[in-house]
Protein backbone atom coordinates (compact mmCIF):
# COMPACT_ATOMS: atom_id res chain seq x y z
CA UNK A 1 0.00 0.00 0.00
CA UNK A 2 1.50 3.54 -1.19
CA UNK A 3 -0.92 5.38 0.44
CA UNK A 4 -2.36 6.20 4.54
CA UNK A 5 -6.25 6.57 4.53
CA UNK A 6 -7.10 9.71 6.62
CA UNK A 7 -10.62 9.64 6.06
CA UNK A 8 -12.52 6.90 4.68
CA UNK A 9 -16.32 8.25 4.23
CA UNK A 10 -18.43 8.83 1.25
CA UNK A 11 -18.84 12.61 2.02
CA UNK A 12 -16.20 14.85 1.99
CA UNK A 13 -14.29 15.06 5.25
CA UNK A 14 -15.06 17.37 7.90
CA UNK A 15 -11.83 17.23 9.63
CA UNK A 16 -9.03 20.14 9.26
CA UNK A 17 -5.90 17.77 7.95
CA UNK A 18 -3.01 20.54 8.72
CA UNK A 19 -0.15 18.05 7.34
CA UNK A 20 -0.43 14.82 5.13
CA UNK A 21 1.64 11.66 5.22
CA UNK A 22 2.59 11.44 1.71
CA UNK A 23 3.40 14.23 -1.63
CA UNK A 24 0.13 13.12 -2.98
CA UNK A 25 -3.35 12.83 -2.17
CA UNK A 26 -5.41 10.15 -3.51
CA UNK A 27 -9.34 9.63 -2.95
CA UNK A 28 -11.85 6.53 -4.25
CA UNK A 29 -15.71 6.28 -4.73
CA UNK A 30 -17.45 3.24 -3.39
CA UNK A 31 -16.94 0.97 -6.47
CA UNK A 32 -13.26 1.52 -6.31
CA UNK A 33 -12.55 3.65 -8.67
CA UNK A 34 -9.46 6.14 -7.50
CA UNK A 35 -7.91 9.36 -9.14
CA UNK A 36 -5.04 11.57 -7.26
CA UNK A 37 -5.72 14.63 -6.25
CA UNK A 38 -4.56 18.11 -8.51
CA UNK A 39 -2.59 19.91 -5.70
CA UNK A 40 -3.79 23.31 -4.59
CA UNK A 41 -1.58 25.92 -2.35
CA UNK A 42 -3.40 27.52 0.49
CA UNK A 43 -1.53 30.77 1.97
CA UNK A 44 -1.95 31.16 5.33
CA UNK A 45 -2.98 34.55 6.35
CA UNK A 46 -0.15 37.24 6.46
CA UNK A 47 0.91 37.70 10.24
CA UNK A 48 -0.06 41.26 11.41
CA UNK A 49 1.93 43.04 13.83
CA UNK A 50 1.12 43.02 17.70
CA UNK A 51 0.13 46.34 19.53
CA UNK A 52 1.72 47.32 22.41
CA UNK A 53 0.05 49.43 25.35
CA UNK A 54 2.27 50.44 28.36
CA UNK A 55 -0.72 52.06 30.24
CA UNK A 56 -2.08 55.68 31.11
CA UNK A 57 0.29 58.49 32.06
CA UNK A 58 0.61 58.63 36.34
CA UNK A 59 2.44 59.99 39.21
CA UNK A 60 4.41 58.58 41.63
CA UNK A 61 6.12 60.27 44.88
CA UNK A 62 9.58 60.23 45.93
CA UNK A 63 11.24 59.72 49.69
CA UNK A 64 13.65 61.83 50.95
CA UNK A 65 15.97 59.83 48.77
CA UNK A 66 14.30 61.39 45.84
CA UNK A 67 13.72 58.09 43.74
CA UNK A 68 10.23 56.15 44.08
CA UNK A 69 9.62 52.81 42.81
CA UNK A 70 6.74 52.07 40.34
CA UNK A 71 5.45 48.93 38.45
CA UNK A 72 4.58 48.88 34.94
CA UNK A 73 1.96 47.01 33.45
CA UNK A 74 1.89 46.19 29.80
CA UNK A 75 -1.15 43.15 30.73
CA UNK A 76 -2.88 45.70 28.05
CA UNK A 77 -0.85 44.75 24.71
CA UNK A 78 -2.33 42.70 22.10
CA UNK A 79 -1.67 40.61 19.08
CA UNK A 80 -4.46 40.20 16.23
CA UNK A 81 -3.64 36.94 15.43
CA UNK A 82 -3.19 35.34 18.92
CA UNK A 83 -0.06 35.08 19.39
CA UNK A 84 1.82 34.58 22.66
CA UNK A 85 3.91 38.35 23.06
CA UNK A 86 7.46 39.17 24.66
CA UNK A 87 7.99 42.05 26.33
CA UNK A 88 10.81 44.52 26.26
CA UNK A 89 10.86 48.05 28.37
CA UNK A 90 13.54 51.12 27.49
CA UNK A 91 13.88 53.88 29.62
CA UNK A 92 17.09 56.00 29.83
CA UNK A 93 17.89 58.13 33.51
CA UNK A 94 21.10 60.66 32.94
CA UNK A 95 23.49 58.85 30.44
CA UNK A 96 22.25 55.51 31.64
CA UNK A 97 19.92 53.09 29.50
CA UNK A 98 17.97 50.33 30.96
CA UNK A 99 16.20 47.04 29.11
CA UNK A 100 13.76 44.88 31.22
CA UNK A 101 11.36 42.28 30.22
CA UNK A 102 8.67 40.68 31.38
CA UNK A 103 4.71 41.64 30.92
CA UNK A 104 5.16 43.60 34.07
CA UNK A 105 8.24 45.19 35.84
CA UNK A 106 9.57 47.12 38.86
CA UNK A 107 11.98 49.87 38.42
CA UNK A 108 13.36 52.96 40.33
CA UNK A 109 12.52 56.09 39.03
CA UNK A 110 13.95 59.73 40.17
CA UNK A 111 12.33 62.94 40.51
CA UNK A 112 11.03 64.30 37.50
CA UNK A 113 9.35 63.25 33.92
CA UNK A 114 10.26 60.05 32.73
CA UNK A 115 9.62 58.42 29.86
CA UNK A 116 9.66 54.55 29.78
CA UNK A 117 8.91 52.78 26.05
CA UNK A 118 6.95 49.52 25.51
CA UNK A 119 7.84 47.04 22.81
CA UNK A 120 6.29 43.55 22.18
CA UNK A 121 7.16 41.28 19.85
CA UNK A 122 4.72 38.12 18.42
CA UNK A 123 7.54 35.91 17.81
CA UNK A 124 7.26 37.47 13.96
CA UNK A 125 7.17 41.36 13.79
CA UNK A 126 7.79 43.93 16.44
CA UNK A 127 5.09 46.16 17.49
CA UNK A 128 5.46 50.10 17.08
CA UNK A 129 6.95 51.30 20.52
CA UNK A 130 4.56 52.82 23.32
CA UNK A 131 5.45 55.28 25.62
CA UNK A 132 4.13 56.24 29.32
CA UNK A 133 5.04 58.99 31.50
CA UNK A 134 5.67 58.91 34.84
CA UNK A 135 5.37 62.37 36.58
CA UNK A 136 8.11 61.57 40.19
CA UNK A 137 7.23 64.50 42.58
CA UNK A 138 9.82 65.18 44.96
CA UNK A 139 8.91 65.41 49.05
CA UNK A 140 7.92 68.72 50.07
CA UNK A 141 10.01 70.90 51.98
CA UNK A 142 8.74 72.46 55.12
CA UNK A 143 10.58 74.50 57.84
CA UNK A 144 10.87 72.54 61.30
CA UNK A 145 11.17 73.96 64.98
CA UNK A 146 11.97 71.29 67.31
CA UNK A 147 11.85 72.52 71.41
CA UNK A 148 13.65 72.52 73.49
CA UNK A 149 16.51 73.15 71.28
CA UNK A 150 18.78 71.85 73.73
CA UNK A 151 17.70 67.83 74.48
CA UNK A 152 18.81 66.59 77.58
CA UNK A 153 18.12 62.89 77.87
CA UNK A 154 18.68 62.62 81.31
CA UNK A 155 15.87 64.92 82.35
CA UNK A 156 12.46 64.10 83.73
CA UNK A 157 10.60 65.42 80.51
CA UNK A 158 9.13 63.03 78.96
CA UNK A 159 7.95 64.76 75.25
CA UNK A 160 10.06 66.61 72.51
CA UNK A 161 7.70 69.15 70.41
CA UNK A 162 8.21 69.67 66.91
CA UNK A 163 6.38 72.69 64.86
CA UNK A 164 6.03 71.83 60.93
CA UNK A 165 5.25 75.17 59.01
CA UNK A 166 4.25 74.85 55.66
CA UNK A 167 5.26 76.70 52.72
CA UNK A 168 2.75 78.90 51.47
CA UNK A 169 -0.42 77.03 49.92
CA UNK A 170 -0.08 74.44 51.80
CA UNK A 171 -1.19 73.85 55.76
CA UNK A 172 -1.40 71.51 58.68
CA UNK A 173 -4.60 69.86 57.25
CA UNK A 174 -3.46 68.81 54.26
CA UNK A 175 -1.34 66.28 55.99
CA UNK A 176 -2.95 63.03 56.52
CA UNK A 177 -3.99 62.64 59.59
CA UNK A 178 -4.00 58.51 58.83
CA UNK A 179 -0.43 58.36 57.41
CA UNK A 180 2.44 58.13 60.30
CA UNK A 181 3.85 61.11 61.53
CA UNK A 182 7.71 60.00 62.06
CA UNK A 183 11.10 61.96 63.58
CA UNK A 184 14.39 60.36 62.59
CA UNK A 185 16.80 59.05 63.25
CA UNK A 186 15.31 56.17 64.87
CA UNK A 187 12.09 56.56 63.22
CA UNK A 188 10.09 57.04 66.34
CA UNK A 189 6.05 57.72 65.59
CA UNK A 190 4.39 61.18 66.90
CA UNK A 191 2.38 60.17 70.39
CA UNK A 192 0.34 63.07 69.72
CA UNK A 193 -0.54 65.68 66.85
CA UNK A 194 -2.94 68.59 65.72
CA UNK A 195 -3.10 71.77 64.05
CA UNK A 196 -2.72 75.13 65.63
CA UNK A 197 -1.67 79.07 65.09
CA UNK A 198 1.94 79.30 65.38
CA UNK A 199 3.77 82.51 66.56
CA UNK A 200 3.37 83.61 63.15
CA UNK A 201 -0.12 83.09 62.92
CA UNK A 202 0.43 80.28 60.31
CA UNK A 203 -1.66 77.39 60.66
CA UNK A 204 0.90 74.67 61.11
CA UNK A 205 1.49 71.16 62.52
CA UNK A 206 2.37 70.32 66.02
CA UNK A 207 3.90 67.16 67.07
CA UNK A 208 4.89 65.46 70.30
CA UNK A 209 7.97 62.52 70.45
CA UNK A 210 8.71 60.75 72.91
CA UNK A 211 12.33 61.99 74.28
CA UNK A 212 14.02 58.45 75.38
CA UNK A 213 13.36 57.16 71.72
CA UNK A 214 16.58 59.50 70.68
CA UNK A 215 18.24 56.69 72.97
CA UNK A 216 20.96 55.30 71.30
CA UNK A 217 20.01 56.96 67.93
CA UNK A 218 22.09 60.29 68.48
CA UNK A 219 25.14 61.08 70.53
CA UNK A 220 26.30 64.15 73.02
CA UNK A 221 26.57 67.34 70.65
CA UNK A 222 24.55 68.81 67.70
CA UNK A 223 22.15 66.49 66.11
CA UNK A 224 20.20 67.02 62.93
CA UNK A 225 16.40 65.54 63.53
CA UNK A 226 13.84 65.04 60.90
CA UNK A 227 10.36 64.96 60.89
CA UNK A 228 9.00 63.09 58.18
CA UNK A 229 4.87 62.92 57.21
CA UNK A 230 2.70 62.34 54.18
CA UNK A 231 0.22 64.65 52.37
CA UNK A 232 -3.49 63.18 51.79
CA UNK A 233 -2.50 63.76 47.93
CA UNK A 234 0.32 61.24 48.52
CA UNK A 235 3.34 63.42 48.72
CA UNK A 236 5.77 63.56 51.39
CA UNK A 237 6.91 66.58 53.87
CA UNK A 238 9.44 66.76 55.60
CA UNK A 239 11.35 69.64 58.02
CA UNK A 240 15.10 69.07 59.33
CA UNK A 241 16.55 71.58 62.75
CA UNK A 242 19.63 70.94 64.35
CA UNK A 243 19.80 71.01 67.82
CA UNK A 244 22.10 69.86 70.75
CA UNK A 245 22.11 66.68 72.73
CA UNK A 246 23.18 66.22 75.86
CA UNK A 247 23.38 63.44 78.90
CA UNK A 248 24.21 60.46 76.72
CA UNK A 249 26.70 59.61 79.35
CA UNK A 250 24.48 58.03 81.80
CA UNK A 251 22.13 56.71 79.46
CA UNK A 252 24.74 54.38 77.91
Amino acid sequence: MDYTIVSDTTNPPNQIISTLPQQHTRAYDQFGATIYADPRQINLPENRPPVADAGPAFVAYAGLDGQTTVTLDGSRSSDPDGDPLVFTWAWVIGTNAYLSNGVNVTIELPVGVQTVQLMVNDGHLNSQPAEVKITVVAPLECTLKIAPSTINLRSNGQNILACIRFPEGFRGADADSDAPLQTFPGGAQALRRWTANDEANQIGLFAFFDRAALSGEVQNGPAELTVVGTLRSGQLFYGRDTVKIIGMDRQQ
